[in-house]
């Protein structure tokens, strides 16, 4: 089966052609690999000490695999209701938290890991044209400023009406900024940060007599 927007392998790489299904293999797990990665909290003490690598990567896949054949799917070809979003985060969290899990976790997997991870891996399969926009963008520290929300921190919201408080905060800014939904928002405001990182970074560097090299992405 070929994704219909991208480069299939056959011409010059260029944009606008067809992804074959190897391509997009790749790029699903690379994806996942990088949401995954952002998802977690830091420092990382969700996980039990007695939990060993396989155990952890075991855990992992298995998130990985509910989403990728009963959550995902939804959003690949139509545009998901916010409700039913809300039930994707809420079922994700509750399968993370089943018993089969108990011995992996030291601590509840929440609602602010769940929606990070389920909306981070959408927000890279729609900006790739693998997927629907996500009625949410990913929530974290950075967009939460710029929201002003400041009740909880991300990992920390546990409950679906802390989360609704939250993306309304979000919501309420973009359409004070003009933005159509809050996932354009997100990702101009997050790329923005970003930006302002680096090139903080960069100044301090150039400061302390050290060579410095910024990437705007």
């Amino acid at each position: 089966m070929m994704s219909p927007l991208h480069y299939n392998g056959d011409d010059d790489n260029r944009l606008g052609m067809i992804m074959n299904e190897e391509q997009e293999k790749f790029l699903r797990r690379e994806f996942w690999m990088l949401s995954w990665r952002g998802s977690m909290p830091r420092p990382n003490k969700l996980y039990d000490s007695k939990a060993n690598d396989s155990d952890r990567s075991l855990f992992r896949e298995y998130l990985i695999d509910l989403c990728e054949k009963e959550l995902l799917p939804m959003y690949k070809d139509n545009q998901v209701f916010e409700w039913v979003h809300y039930e994707n985060i809420e079922e994700l969290k509750h399968y993370a938290n089943s018993r089969i899990f108990k011995y992996v976790l030291d601590k509840p997997y929440t609602i602010g890991l769940a929606q990070k991870l389920l909306n981070l891996q959408l927000k890279y399969l729609w900006c790739a044209g693998m997927s629907n926009k996500s009625p949410h963008c990913p929530i974290d520290s950075i967009i939460l400023s710029a929201a002003g929300w400041a009740k909880t921190k991300w990992p920390k919201i546990d409950s679906i009406a802390c989360y609704k408080d939250a993306i309304n905060a979000i919501a309420e800014t973009a359409k004070a900024e003009d933005y159509k939904d809050i996932v354009e928002w997100e990702i101009n405001t997050f790329t923005a940060a970003v930006n302002r990182a680096r090139i903080t970074r960069l100044m301090r560097s150039s400061i302390s007599g050290w060579p410095a090299t910024i990437i705007f992405g």
